[in-house]
């Protein structure tokens, strides 16, 4: 007879009485936050430990509007083999990109000229560069500089 009374106060404060499984699931809910959290400090630290020795190379200008950049910039048709091993600025429309480990792949393009641009992890290009290259939009005009290099086998698409 003593439960009893347990039990009305329980229902009369709003309280249920839980099974096995609500409280397993409750459990489980319980470790996964807990998890998710530990997983959210753990990519906050580690941002701050790695270094981003490229970051003065990349990033968002906002709107450039009537700018005229000192730099020279190539349009994307003209660029061809007599440019091989030359260091060029070029501005184009992201058509796709794709990540791919230490690798990123850029296709920009102008008017109905297509070019593919290549990052890859190095000394001078970042973890955090290569995925704030992946985050860029569709459609997005940017400006690259790269070294052109003549592919040794022939890209016969590049989607």
């Amino acid at each position: 007879m003593e439960k009893e009374p347990e039990v009305v106060e329980a229902v009369q404060e709003g309280e249920e009485k839980m099974s096995k499984a609500q409280l397993k699931k409750l459990a489980k809910q319980k470790e996964k936050e807990a998890q998710k959290a530990k997983n959210m400090e753990k990519q906050a630290n580690q941002g701050k430990q790695e270094d981003d020795y490229s970051s003065e190379f990349y990033g968002n200008y906002g709107v450039m509007g009537s700018f005229h950049a000192e730099k020279a910039l190539v349009k994307i048709k003209s660029v061809d083999q007599s440019m091989k091993d030359s260091t060029i600025w070029i501005r184009g429309r992201v058509s796709n990109i794709r990540q791919k480990g230490n690798l990123a792949f850029v296709i920009m393009r102008d008017n109905m000229h297509n070019v593919q641009c290549v990052a890859s992890k190095s000394e001078t290009v970042s973890k955090q560069m290569l995925k704030f290259i992946s985050g860029i939009t569709k459609e997005s005009i940017i400006d690259i500089q790269a070294k052109v290099v003549q592919p040794e086998e022939e890209v016969l698409s590049c989607t």
